[in-house]
């Protein structure tokens, strides 16, 4: 009797339930890489912001004397849907140090809104900005004064490597402090 030639019907069924099995790994490896990519543009772009906003009080701490408190002590949080506007227009106008501060605000508030979809900007004069190793950083500010550094702070909600939120409804931790230095 001669061999039959081809594939049973049960091959063709087990090599097609292996290939839908290593299918789903890499789809399911292909969303954690796109949550992981989209976490690592977060953290880049918190750092930037947080540079330009430290890099921008260093300059206006040299006259803090001219300015209201309120540019040092900042705690602004973006929800999802929030829309800013700038209510202080300096690009093209002469402005004075204030209006120019309260622009510079408006800006920051701006670009945190349009990059992430929650979010908290905290600036305050804060001793315990360093935090020892293994500490997470905390929206505290441990009081002010002369000699206690102006630090940025700036957090964000951040996914699980399964979507969803890490934080649970708790207040998420500030994910990038950044010290003021002052410009002489």
């Amino acid at each position: 009797m001669p061999c039959p030639r081809g594939y049973s019907l049960i091959e063709v069924l087990v090599s097609i339930l292996l290939l839908s099995i290593g299918f789903l790994g890499t789809a399911g490896l292909q969303a954690a890489a796109i949550r992981a990519t989209q976490q690592s543009a977060y953290q880049t772009m918190g750092l930037q912001l947080a540079a330009d906003i430290a890099d921008t009080l260093g300059v206006l701490a040299h006259d803090e004397a001219l300015l209201p408190g309120f540019v040092f002590e900042i705690d602004y949080a973006v929800t999802p849907g929030t829309r800013q506007v700038a209510n202080v227009r300096c690009h093209y106008a002469a402005c004075g140090m204030r209006d120019f501060a309260a622009a510079e605000i408006d800006e920051w508030k701006m670009r945190m809104a349009s990059t992430f979809p929650a979010a908290r900007l905290r600036i305050c004069r804060d001793d315990s900005a360093g935090e020892d190793a293994g500490q997470a950083y905390t929206w505290d500010c441990g009081g002010g004064g002369e000699g206690v550094p102006l630090v940025v702070k700036l957090g964000w909600k951040v996914k699980n490597p399964d979507g969803s939120d890490a934080a649970q409804g708790k207040d998420f931790p500030p994910s990038v402090v950044v010290p003021v230095a002052s410009v002489s």
